[in-house]
């Protein structure tokens, strides 16, 4: 209703200005035609003008746009049929009438007397409907799993002990089904009720002509075509999937939904090929496409990828899967959209987005795109009109200039399988040092919660979601957020280049022509490949704001953790080694020397956030010690307020919480 208010606001001024009468300008004939019909059909037309001057046409059409724009709005409120109050069936209606105005006014010399009013409305009902936005509806797919079982199971036992042919077989005899299966009230487990409570409410929303409130359903940790299918079987459960009643004797279906797959891992995202080549070949994926107009979106996590391979690993895993993607959509007939999952910081994908998206592959932007814009960066990427209108500019720019591929001027060409193959090197490198430290050296996980603040972080109201999955201190469980956010706490930004170095010093050290062949190859890469120039960049951004001086503070604090000086030495010597190796492939001894700005606007906040770290690390000690803080008083709630302003602090100075 919020989009529909600001329309109604919209029409005051306009109400005010077009105050002619048709004695001095007369009207077209269209529009008095409709006005006619707005006082047969609206009976508070009637009432609001009963002896009144009805010679002002024009603001008479617009108050008959008002009220059939306030009935729209009562029929949201008591979730009535559309246009069942007399108010708009959808955008394209109260636009329609907005036109009949316009063209009445241009026909009689009088387009001037609306000014700019009148058509940014009409712009305004173009871009946003009466939906204003869609939101997205995103869950874990093992919670679909757990309705998915409650519901609907093989009479031979629980459908995981079938082969995967069988259960695609299962799932897809369950979709095509006539019949449905009723789903109860009551009855269900917490997580399988929460699933279909949401199915059943998404189901209930209208569907205008223009989309819907709710259009795309996300399926975290996505893996294979199985959880995709199961979903778009609990979809045909409630409704939102059905049979087409105009197909005739060919089976069809109806779909008010996508459904979106979002592959995380690393391993989720080099399998997405043959788990998107299973769905374009089922048939009732197929009919699930062919509902939707064969648009399909596919949603890539850079958080987790990230989290799981570092960042090499990720970055060479996503560029592959896209392209992968790409050119299959294009081999199935199927329009394909990419929703980047990024954060606001490195380790999430985060970035400049103009310089992202225009470094994507080419094919890949193919005139849409879907990114999130994390919470982090909204002040300063929308919190003022200027602020957010050159924002989305650049994001348009770049969409447009991606989009023409090779046809923009200027724009380098397809990189060669050779630079292709020594990413797949750099990556491979890069996350065997990078899983060697977080996932496969005893005790990390002891060194990571003692020397950062993920205990306080796990307690702050950070993100949408519990930071962790399930009650285990495994780094797998933790969500992607408080990972990356308790290390750029410490200064050390630890998810955003770990592993990197190890990564070039393998490649260059196996290299068959020798290290300087090796390094005129990844400088080469760096100049004319813009992706990879990308990553290189975004690493010498992340290792320009870390600081391991202050990070050896944070060290201390788990001094009483056996393999915590082993952890934090295996960092100091990484750190060196990717920062020696950025050099060498940048070709600059000083970081960010090409973007002296930015190098100012770190250097100007550097020592007051060096000041919070140093409070900050004091505050951590004495909670964990009790030093300085009377147990009758209540001291130990104000060190906790205070550490975490120094965390909010720490986060601004940084411009991203991760």
């Amino acid at each position: 209703a919020a989009i529909l208010g600001h329309y109604r606001e919209a029409l005051e001024p306009l109400i005010d200005q077009l105050t002619i009468s048709d004695r001095r300008k007369p009207i077209s004939k269209a529009l008095d035609a409709s006005i006619g019909r707005d006082f047969d059909e609206l009976p508070e037309l009637r009432a609001r003008f009963e002896g009144r001057n009805t010679s002002e046409r024009y603001r008479l059409k617009l108050n008959a746009i008002a009220v059939r724009l306030e009935q729209t709005i009562a029929e949201e409120r008591l979730r009535r049929p559309q246009g069942e109050l007399g108010g708009y069936a959808d955008a394209q209606a109260m636009t329609a009438d907005l036109e009949l105005v316009r063209e009445s006014l241009i026909e009689n010399d009088a387009e001037r007397l609306a000014g700019r009013a009148l058509s940014r409305l009409v712009d305004k009902l173009d871009v946003f409907g009466f939906d204003f936005v869609a939101l997205d509806v995103r869950q874990n797919q093992s919670k679909h799993r757990i309705a998915r079982s409650e519901l609907i199971c093989p009479v031979d036992g629980p459908l995981e002990n079938l082969s995967l042919p069988a259960q695609q077989a299962f799932l897809e005899d369950v979709v095509l089904a006539k019949q449905t299966t009723p789903v109860p009230e009551s009855g269900l487990s917490e997580d399988a009720q929460e699933v279909m409570d949401t199915l059943r409410f998404v189901s209930t929303l209208p569907v205008p002509a223009e989309g819907r409130a709710i259009r795309d359903l996300v399926i975290s940790d996505t893996e294979g075509a199985i959880p995709v299918l199961e979903l778009l079987a609990l979809c045909r459960q409630v409704g939102l999937v059905r049979h087409s009643e105009e197909s005739g004797e060919k089976l069809a279906l109806k779909s008010d939904v996508n459904i979106v797959p979002l592959f995380e891992s690393i391993e989720s995202l080099r399998g997405a090929h043959a788990s998107m080549a299973r769905l374009y070949h089922s048939p009732a994926y197929r009919k699930q496409l062919e509902a939707r107009g064969m648009r399909q979106q596919v949603m890539l996590g850079y958080s987790d990828s990230m989290k799981d391979g570092g960042i090499l690993a990720a970055c060479a895993a996503l560029e592959q899967v896209q392209r992968e993607l790409a050119t299959q959509a294009r081999e199935e007939g199927v329009s394909l959209e990419f929703f980047h999952g990024r954060g606001g910081t490195i380790a999430r994908g985060g970035g400049p987005s103009h310089r992202a998206i225009l470094a994507q592959p080419n094919g890949t932007v193919s005139g849409r795109i879907k990114l999130t814009e994390q919470g982090e960066v909204i002040a300063s990427k929308y919190g003022t009109e200027e602020a957010a209108q050159h924002h989305l500019e650049l994001l348009v720019a770049a969409t447009l200039e991606a989009s023409l591929g090779d046809d923009a001027p200027g724009r380098a060409k397809e990189p060669s399988a050779a630079w292709r193959e020594a990413l797949v090197v750099l990556a491979d490198e890069s996350r065997d040092a990078y899983r060697s430290l977080v996932y496969e050296t005893d005790g990390f996980v002891d060194a990571f919660y003692a020397m950062t603040p993920i205990e306080q972080i796990s307690n702050l109201n950070l993100g949408s979601r519990p930071a962790k999955r399930t009650a285990t201190r495994e780094i797998g469980n933790l969500r992607a957020i408080p990972w990356t956010f308790s290390w750029n706490q410490t200064r050390i930004l630890l998810p955003s280049w770990y592993g990197a170095g190890s990564g070039i010093e393998a490649f260059v050290a196996s290299y068959p022509q020798g290290r300087a062949k090796a390094l005129s190859r990844l400088q080469t890469m760096y100049k004319r490949w813009p992706y990879f120039r990308t990553v290189i960049d975004n690493l010498e951004l992340v290792l320009a704001k870390a600081d391991l001086h202050i990070g050896a503070r944070y060290a201390q604090l788990a001094s009483d953790v056996p393999c915590a000086a082993y952890v934090f030495a295996r960092i100091e010597e990484e750190f060196g080694r990717t920062l020696r190796a950025v050099r060498d492939v940048s070709g600059e001894r000083k970081l960010l020397s090409r973007d002296p700005a930015l190098r100012e606007a770190l250097d100007r906040r550097t020592p007051y956030l060096d000041i919070l770290s140093y409070l900050q690390v004091e505050l951590l000690e004495r909670k964990a010690t009790g030093r300085g803080i009377d147990p009758n008083s209540d001291d130990a709630v104000r060190v906790e307020r205070a550490i975490h302003m120094t965390i909010n602090g720490i986060a601004a100075g940084l411009r991203n919480t991760g």
